[in-house]
């Protein structure tokens, strides 16, 4: 008895453990495609994809049920190990498909080194029907030169898409990969039944709406960076206003204490150049005093002419002392004027601070200006990439519409042909009983009449049979 088809799908290596996640990417979606056509589909997980082993990997994977009729389906590590355990066992499949393939050792891994170092067995190809690898026009240099190492070993279909990088769900922007899947199934869409159609159809409907609704998300983010880098742009505007405006303030305060500062000096320069010796300084308060009282007792001792002349003299000497002093302390009292206003006229913190603050908005702005940037870049071209899923989604759908609606209608036109032949059927099987009928009364009413011509008792059958007779 005939194998039915069956595909296994072996996931590629990962990073990290951290990644815990395996059968990812668009490996789900194409489970859920061939599963709904009725292709017994498998997705083994390895262990320790992180430092792959390939002696574990056989062991697990030799559980799967592989035959002459068997899909086999690597990405990238996957496709490794499929092309080696095919070399090792002389396994007869019917397709080998690698999706990323790669085999370039990782010298910095040794698990890995050792997991790609292995000579690639050229009589595959005598055994797998049909070999067909998936690379990309974005791929990585390593993962260009597997793919040529592969070929070159093995020749088989090379299929080039655009943009799909290392075919991961980052790259490919979507879960949906149809190409793949036609190269499973490649079926011509005018050989499908109508059922086929049915399913292919709503596969595709689904699809579409996917990448519409993903291509509307996109739309929606983008919207809202340029909205965010907008308002950043007239913050930043502001910032720079407000930031000119208190530097102007700080100019000016700086300005004016240099002026009380030098102001000061200058004075206390003065004062320095106007007092004598530390030890020749004296009490301008007391000395004042002393002019007071001698004038005071010029009025009211009674001195004679001499005694009242030697303390005038006195007084006029005491005061010109005192005038010399009283400079001094009048520029004393400018320099603690100054000091006054200095103190007064403070650091202007607030001015620093405003200064500081809108430097660090400023700075942090531009973090967040430069992050949107690229953000805005990105979503530009995940939009682009969706709206080209959502286009080729919708163009397959459109393509396979017309037909779907051909063979809708031959069917309702086969239906109602159908129907008019079974009712023709009924009719025609409704008439010759009714003819029969008619025969078999015809033939009893003549049977009673020759009963009653022979003056035979007549039943109440006999009675019914020949009120029937028309």
């Amino acid at each position: 008895m005939k194998e039915p088809i069956n595909c296994i799908i072996i996931h590629g290596c990962t990073d990290n453990e951290q990644e815990t996640t395996y059968n990812k990417h668009w490996m789900p979606w194409l489970q859920k495609q061939l599963q709904a056509k009725n292709i017994p589909t498998s997705t083994p997980t390895f262990p320790e994809p992180w430092k792959p082993d390939y002696t574990k990997n056989k062991e697990l994977f030799e559980k799967e049920t592989i035959h002459e009729h068997t899909i086999l389906i690597g990405h990238s590590c996957g496709a490794a190990f499929l092309v080696r355990w095919l070399g090792e066992t002389k396994k007869i499949i019917k397709k080998l498909i690698l999706v990323a393939p790669w085999t370039i050792p990782d010298p910095n891994n040794k698990e890995k080194e050792t997991f790609y170092t292995y000579d690639i067995d050229t009589t595959i190809k005598e055994r797998v029907h049909e070999i067909i690898m998936f690379t990309s026009d974005d791929e990585e240099e390593d993962g260009k030169k597997s793919i040529q190492l592969f070929h070159e070993q093995l020749g088989g279909k090379i299929i080039e898409l655009k943009e799909h990088g290392h075919y991961t769900l980052e790259d490919m922007k979507t879960e949906a990969f149809p190409e793949l899947l036609q190269e499973i199934i490649p079926l011509e869409n005018k050989n499908l039944s109508l059922k086929e159609l049915t399913e292919q159809l709503n596969l595709l409907k689904i699809a579409k709406e996917a990448a519409f609704q993903k291509k509307e998300k996109l739309k929606n983010e983008l919207h809202a960076v340029i909205q965010e880098v907008k308002k950043i742009q007239t913050e930043q505007a502001k910032n720079s206003t407000g930031l000119k405006e208190a530097r102007a303030e700080r100019d000016q305060h700086r300005e004016a204490t240099k002026h009380l500062h030098e102001e000061i000096k200058t004075l206390k320069q003065e004062k320095e150049k106007l007092l004598p010796p530390q030890a020749d300084r004296i009490n301008i308060h007391a000395l004042k005093e002393r002019i007071e009282r001698l004038e005071t007792s010029i009025e009211t001792e009674g001195y004679d002419y001499t005694k009242e002349k030697k303390v005038t003299v006195e007084i006029k000497k005491l005061k010109a002392i005192y005038g010399h002093y009283k400079h001094v302390s009048d520029v004393s009292k400018e320099i603690r004027t100054r000091a006054i206003q200095l103190h007064e006229h403070g650091d202007k913190e607030h001015v620093y601070a405003s200064i500081a603050r809108a430097l660090q908005g400023n700075k942090e702005q531009h973090q967040r200006f430069i992050y949107l940037i690229n953000q805005l870049k990105k979503l530009r071209k995940e939009q682009t990439l969706a709206f080209k899923n959502f286009i080729e989604q919708r163009k397959y759908y459109y393509e396979l519409l017309p037909l779907y609606k051909e063979k809708l209608e031959v069917f309702r036109t086969q239906q109602q042909n159908k129907r008019r032949e079974q009712e023709q059927k009924e009719h025609q099987s409704q008439t010759t009983s009714k003819q029969k009928k008619k025969v078999l009364l015809e033939e009893k009413a003549k049977t009673v009449e020759e009963k009653w011509k022979q003056g035979k008792k007549l039943t109440t059958e006999d009675l019914i049979a020949l009120q029937g007779t028309p």
